[in-house]
């Protein structure tokens, strides 16, 4: 029977990446790098390319912010990026997305 808690256990405090007890920040920094996708340059570019459509959609855009920031490693060249696109929602954007760098 997989248990999700033995998995985890498993994958960070044997091996290479083990962890130490009580090390709660690099248990969360190892586990938020592996949980996120990180998209390589074929799957950002349509990614960019659909947040530049949704320039005159504010509500549309909020919903794809959030969807990109909890399930999405970005790089800051992507914030950059999307800030240049959409200035008058560079601070929300920065709010939003910086966690997920």
């Amino acid at each position: 029977v997989f248990q999700v808690e033995r998995a985890i256990f498993k994958r960070f405090m044997h091996g290479d990446s083990k962890l130490e007890d009580g090390d709660f920040a690099g248990f969360l920094d190892s586990y938020l790098s592996e949980a996120r996708f990180k998209p390589g340059l074929k799957k950002i570019v349509p990614l960019l390319g659909r947040f530049g459509l949704l320039q005159r959609d504010e509500f549309a855009k909020k919903i794809y912010i959030d969807a990109l920031a909890k399930d999405f490693t970005t790089s800051l060249a992507s914030l950059e990026y999307m800030c240049e696109v959409s200035p008058m929602s560079a601070s929300s954007l920065v709010w939003r997305l910086l966690p997920s760098v």
